[in-house]
């Protein structure tokens, strides 16, 4: 019952297997991670589900619970201007708009907890809930906020050939806090993909220095320190033709 949001006087929602919006006509959403999503949630907990708008960022979220969960532990989020999707591990449970306020504001449910609720709240079950001013600060209340960005698999040209990439000059907007960029090579598009390089990269750092080698390489940026915070630009790279040795 709570899976509906308005968002610029269109309408989005979740229901079963599928995303909807309707702007005067009904219409399913492409979604790209429709699968994972739908492949691990407990149907049993359907009327949990939250969706909540954050419009600054142009987003609709929806709170849901996985398979072997009873509460909200994932999120799946819509960004309705770009049409992309991304999924994370949020748990809110209710969600209200930043119409009146600096924020949106949102709340956790803790259904084990046995604190004390500050002010003292007489609900129906036992457990208690945080309320959380969202999008203030860069961090989950004290906690870190773990993020990392993978790109596709890039190859130089098709065949026998691989790429050596031997140095990069790293390119980030208000970068806070210590990065970590990895090159992740494969040689056949079915093997697993290993580490050939790791560095951490600051605000300070001009170029690195580096030797990775093989027919599809991808880069992952991992951001895991308290008040880090940044923003990607353009990745340059110094990389050439090379053979399988």
């Amino acid at each position: 019952m709570h899976s509906a949001a308005e968002a610029d006087n269109v309408v989005y929602w979740m229901s079963d297997g599928a995303f909807y919006l309707f702007d005067g006509v009904v219409k399913e959403i492409p979604c790209s991670v429709q699968d994972y999503v739908f492949g691990d949630i407990n149907t049993d907990e359907h009327s949990v589900i939250y969706a909540g708008v954050n419009l600054e960022f142009s987003e609709v979220n929806w709170f849901y619970t996985s398979e072997n969960s009873t509460s909200i532990d994932r999120i799946v989020t819509y960004n309705y201007l770009e049409r992309v999707w991304t999924i994370g591990t949020l748990a809110r449970t209710t969600w209200a708009s930043k119409d009146i306020f600096a924020n949106p504001l949102a709340t956790k449910y803790m259904p084990n907890s046995t604190a004390l609720a500050q002010p003292t709240v007489i609900g129906l079950t036992p457990g208690v809930s945080t309320l959380y001013d969202q999008e203030k600060g860069t961090n989950d209340d004290t906690d870190t906020i773990v993020a990392y960005v993978t790109s596709g698999d890039v190859d130089i040209v098709d065949g026998d050939n691989s790429m050596f990439v031997k140095r990069y000059i790293p390119d980030f907007k208000d970068q806070q806090g210590a990065l970590n960029l990895q090159f992740l090579v494969r040689q056949y598009p079915g093997s697993v993909q290993t580490v050939a390089s790791s560095t951490l990269v600051y605000s300070t750092t001009t170029k690195v220095d580096m030797r990775a080698r093989g027919r599809q390489i991808a880069v992952k940026i991992v951001s895991s320190d308290v008040d880090t915070k940044w923003r990607f630009g353009t990745l340059r790279i110094d990389g050439q033709q090379d053979g399988l040795r």
